[in-house]
């Protein structure tokens, strides 16, 4: 009986082929391979699920395996297999927040005096960031007079928090957020190999919702293959499962803010909520609405990806909002993230006054987005405004007021 494996361990990359949207990286590496150019410490740099932890792996087996192809592990032999079962004696693997302080460096400095059993001791430490002071310090000394045989790892989502010392000796490679298509793309080929019925507009959701990281977008689909194993993936599926906002309930949101209908706007939002959607997840959804409205008043209709009843909504939210209005939406969105992210007792709220303040940005009417014409900074001498304290009441009020003041002083 073949043991279960999850989506995410079952198609971790193992080769650079497999490294999906980090070219640039790849490149570097197997390059640095094939000519034996090895440096003594890197720094993999990039969003959570970039790939940072698997490319360190895959150039761990690279750097000790015993028939390398053009730069990739083979995984066939003994080293490779070793490490693919994460038991290799030279692949020594440190988590940063649970071993970050000193006394877990020093040893690490002496298991590297010792030489290796294959070729290099790799040392890859996970969440570099999280090490302490002390223990940067402690690693400075290794890094300062490392042992030819020893190369180090340093993965991180904040570069930033590693010491100046430390990336002044590492090579520091950068792992950029996957696109949609590169989410697509893995997608779609771990759902052809596991025979799960993805279509394209439930694969988009799901890379949409997993805002680049391939990992992530992954896990999402194993969660879903296995409570609708057998079923076709839908859209409805993913946003029930996800608790997400769907395409007909973020329209009817949008519609209603377009109308100015404060009761649509109402129980479309009591509908809903009515599945537990997170406040997150529909200030997120109404965000890239905006954005997809910018897209389209600036004429970069081919960048939006939407159905074509939405498209027509678009449009009617380009032509009734001004560049200045849609700029004071996009803060209202980033205002209300913020709100309803750190607000523990009232999100509802804060939701609903940020909608309230989108619904008064749109007019009725057309907005014409011309450039007023420049006023003159002084007044023409006909048009100067009078001195006197009644300028700009008529001629009736004028006299009714000197009326009164002479009464009052006492005059006839």
């Amino acid at each position: 009986m073949n043991e279960y494996q999850p989506l995410p361990l079952k198609y971790r990359p193992r080769t650079w082929d497999d490294l999906v949207g980090q070219l640039h990286v790849v490149e570097v590496l197997k390059s640095s391979i094939i000519r034996d150019r090895i440096h003594h410490s890197y720094i993999f740099h990039g969003v959570a699920g970039s790939g940072k932890t698997s490319a360190a792996r895959i150039l761990a087996m690279a750097l000790n395996c015993e028939a390398l192809t053009d730069g990739s592990p083979c995984l066939a032999c003994v080293s490779c297999q070793e490490a693919l079962r994460q038991r290799h004696a030279d692949i020594i693997e440190m988590d940063g927040p649970s071993h970050g302080c000193v006394e877990d460096v020093r040893e690490l400095k002496q298991k590297a005096v010792y030489s290796p059993h294959y070729k290099r001791k790799v040392f890859i430490i996970d969440e570099a960031h999280s090490l302490s002071a002390a223990a940067f310090e402690a690693l400075l000394k290794i890094l300062e007079e490392p042992p030819a045989h020893v190369v180090f790892i340093l993965a991180t989502t904040n570069h930033e928090r590693i010491t100046a010392t430390i990336q002044s000796r590492s090579i520091k490679l950068d792992f950029r957020r996957h696109t949609e298509d590169d989410v697509l793309s893995r997608l779609n080929y771990i759902a052809t190999r596991e025979s799960v019925n993805l279509p394209e507009d439930a694969a988009l959701l799901i890379a949409r919702y997993a805002d680049g990281s391939l990992r992530d977008s992954v896990t999402v689909l194993d969660q879903l293959y296995t409570s609708h194993m057998g079923e076709p993936i839908s859209v409805e599926v993913v946003t029930r499962t996800l608790g997400i906002v769907s395409g007909t309930e973020l329209h009817s949101l949008m519609a209603a803010v377009a109308e100015r209908s404060a009761t649509a706007l109402e129980e479309t939002v009591a509908k809903t909520l009515a599945r537990s959607t997170e406040f997150g997840m529909l200030v997120r959804a109404i965000s890239d609405w905006y954005v997809d409205v910018i897209r389209l008043k600036m004429g970069a209709r081919k960048a939006i990806s939407r159905a074509d009843t939405d498209l027509e909504l678009l449009e009617a939210f380009a032509a009734n909002h001004s560049y200045e209005d849609l700029e004071k939406a996009v803060r209202i969105t980033w205002d209300l993230a913020d709100r309803v992210k750190f607000s523990g007792s009232a999100p509802k709220a804060f939701f609903l006054t940020g909608l309230y303040r989108l619904m008064l940005l749109t007019e009725t009417a057309t907005v014409e987005d011309s450039v007023p014409e420049e006023q003159p900074m002084v007044a023409p001498i006909a048009q100067a405004p009078s001195s006197s304290i009644f300028a700009g009441a008529s001629d009736t009020q004028v006299t009714d007021l000197e009326a009164e003041l002479a009464r009052l002083s006492g005059r006839k």
